[in-house]
């Protein structure tokens, strides 16, 4: 995935060459405050592909005159989608969000994660299937289970 890097305002001032250059080109636009990434703009494959759903939807001209609220949100709440005359565009998401989509894996956000010897579920009980997540500590792999389900390889 390829990856360009703007300040957050120059984008804000530019938002919506910003939002069509991202959905055209499928690369990232890391968006920096002081020359720290601080949120990116992802297409919307990019987010649905890592299993993460969007929270929140602003048009590009509510987007860049409430741009520190919408930055806001991204960062506490979760994936804000930008839309273009009521059609979603890309996807607004936190630095550590964006870091999770660069790894191309579904991204686990669980809480907690609990292993009653024979399968993975996360803080309400939700199965984790067999696979490999992002998550913000790094890289899970969750292995299927064998054959007779005791947890032991014969």
């Amino acid at each position: 995935m390829s990856t360009q890097t703007e300040p957050s305002a120059q984008v804000r001032d530019a938002l919506g060459d910003r939002v069509r250059r991202v959905q055209a080109s499928g690369q990232t636009l890391t968006l920096t405050v002081d020359g720290r990434a601080d949120s990116a703009l992802v297409t919307l494959e990019m987010l649905t592909a890592t299993g993460l759903a969007p929270v929140g939807a602003w048009g590009i001209r509510q987007a860049r005159e409430e741009w520190a609220q919408l930055r806001t949100a991204a960062a506490e709440q979760g994936p804000q989608i930008i839309t273009d005359r009521g059609t979603p565009v890309v996807a607004l998401v936190s630095a550590e969000h964006a870091r999770l989509i660069a790894q191309g894996l579904p991204v686990l956000e669980a809480a907690e994660l609990r292993f009653d010897g024979h399968q993975i579920t996360d803080q309400d009980g939700r199965i984790i299937a067999p696979g490999t997540y992002s998550y913000v500590g790094g890289v899970l792999h969750v292995p299927a289970p064998d054959a007779d389900g005791d947890g032991h390889d014969r």
